[in-house]
């Protein structure tokens, strides 16, 4: 009787020991913040960072910092509507599909746009996202392309 109740609390603990593994966190894989230069409206550094994450979430982040010479110095807040950005995703190389550009809404520092974008079939498959930024220029009144960061492959 007393290995049998031992026998029990082995399979428990293995039962919850696979449970939590399942449910662990998805790595990420991130391109890391791309300097694309000065903003051409407010002067910050515009940085960019394309990200793929949890299983083939592509997401974009467009940011502004100060002083110009770090992605990594302090955000600096831009105007509603100056920072763009656009995430596609790829899986084996091959192009899925675009979040298609999206515009802060409000004044920040950073805004990112993301979406599941590839179907993710059974098996490991690898998956990338290609970040592209615009940003608002007051003088000429249209969105000038400033770039692209593309993540490192992640498989899922």
């Amino acid at each position: 009787m007393r290995y049998r109740m031992q026998g029990a609390w082995v399979v428990a603990i293995a039962l919850i020991i696979m449970a939590l593994a399942a449910t662990a966190a998805y790595a990420t894989a991130t391109s890391g913040r791309q300097n694309l230069g000065q903003h051409p409206s407010n002067g910050f550094l515009l940085c960019g960072e394309a990200v793929i994450r949890d299983v083939a979430d592509n997401v974009a982040y467009s940011m502004t910092v100060f002083p110009l010479n770090s992605c990594w110095n302090s955000g600096a807040n831009s105007q509603s509507g100056w920072l763009g950005a656009r995430a596609d995703g790829f899986r084996e190389g091959a192009y899925c599909s675009t979040t298609g550009y999206a515009y802060n809404s409000g004044q920040t520092w950073l805004f990112g746009v993301g979406s599941v974008l590839c179907s993710n079939p059974v098996g490991l498959q690898a998956f990338h996202t290609k970040s592209y930024h615009r940003a608002w220029d007051v003088t000429t009144s249209q969105y000038v392309y400033m770039g692209t960061a593309t993540s490192p492959n992640q498989s899922y």
